[in-house]
């Protein structure tokens, strides 16, 4: 099993992935990094690619804008996720006030029927 550390952030939470040839990788992201866990024959494939890196520097500059632009997207993918979930939650809250002041509302009316009935039942005593 190997481990690798990437500095960024990111917004929490985790994924896995599947390389050619069926092997996982598990991408935990804790908001100021993203930890790599590689298990089995997915430690060739990152060998591999380290060992191509190292061959070829120009690789990393080459592609340097395109794994930018993945990591924006997926950013922004985990954001619009993440603001998603929050407005569903925000809509449910919205609900249940509005569940509850309806029930408020038929408890005051009630009430208030309520103190006009014992203030009759007052008058009709009196009388």
């Amino acid at each position: 099993m190997t481990i690798t550390i990437s500095f960024r952030f990111s917004l929490p939470w985790m994924r896995s992935e599947k390389l050619a040839g069926g092997h996982a990788v598990f991408f935990i992201y804790t908001g100021f990094c993203v930890i790599g866990i590689w298990r089995g024959k997915a430690v060739g494939v990152l060998s591999e690619a380290i060992r191509g890196i190292a061959n070829d520097p120009e690789w990393l500059t080459l592609n340097a804008p395109a794994m930018r632009l993945a990591c924006r997207r997926a950013a922004a993918k985990a954001r619009a996720e993440y603001q998603a979930i929050k407005q569903w939650e925000l809509d449910r809250a919205y609900e249940q006030i509005g569940e509850l002041q309806q029930k408020l509302n038929k408890e005051q009316a009630d009430n208030y029927a309520m103190s006009r009935i014992i203030a009759r039942l007052g008058r009709e005593d009196v009388q």
